[in-house]
């Protein structure tokens, strides 16, 4: 990852940095992350340009990256299959780790170190289950879509198992603190669509859900 040579510098020459200091940097994180920028050529150029403008931010200067764009569409997400060796997906799971996530089944805090942990592949889970949607003819590039993951133990993955939103969603997840739980995974908090099973506009409805969530991340 690119950025941390420019996030290195940033704390390298900003022994205590400001608030607004860590909001720009930020920023700067965020909307590289949901971007093409070291993904489309000249990535070693676009790293120096990144650490003057780190620079400008230890002088004090202000909306340093505020030309900066982040690229990802409702679309682009829709589109793209989980995968840890894509960025997209790394940005999309850090993203997840932003709000807290709670366990679907447990209600309590997901324990991120764990979950992130490179070696651990047990603890991301099919919100609509993988077993469920081949079942239902669902493609397979459809069913591994990054949106249809979040976080979750491997004990309450096993509970849910291949079990169809409309049971899991009723009889597992906690009803009286139902949305709490589905905002903190940043899933939709309509009962409709798990009730209904439907897959399309839970995606639809997620992929919305995200760009919200970056468009608070990169303000």
């Amino acid at each position: 990852m690119q950025q941390l040579i420019p996030l290195t510098c940033f704390f390298d020459s900003i022994k205590r940095p400001t608030a607004q200091q860590i909001s720009q940097v930020k920023q700067y994180f965020w909307k590289t992350s949901f971007s093409n920028r070291y993904t489309s050529g000249q990535s070693n150029a676009k790293m120096d340009s990144d650490i003057e403008r780190i620079k400008e931010i230890a002088d004090g200067e202000s909306n340093v990256f505020s030309s900066y764009e982040y690229t990802v569409t409702e679309n682009t997400l829709i589109n793209t299959k989980f995968s840890k060796a894509n960025p997209l997906t790394r940005a999309f799971l850090l993203l997840m780790a932003q709000y807290h996530p709670v366990d679907l089944v447990k209600n309590q805090r997901v324990d991120l170190g764990t979950s992130l942990a490179s070696y651990n592949r047990k603890e991301y889970h099919h919100v609509f289950p993988q077993a469920y949607l081949k079942s239902k003819s669902v493609h397979h590039d459809d069913i591994f879509c990054v949106l249809n993951f979040c976080f979750l133990s491997s004990d309450s993955n096993k509970a849910i198992s291949r079990k169809a939103p409309s049971t899991y969603f009723e009889t597992l997840v906690p009803q009286d603190t139902f949305t709490d739980v589905l905002s903190s995974n940043v899933l939709p908090i309509n009962k409709t669509i798990y009730q209904k099973d439907d897959y399309k506009t839970f995606i639809d409805r997620r992929a919305s859900e995200v760009v919200s969530k970056i468009d608070e991340l990169t303000a």
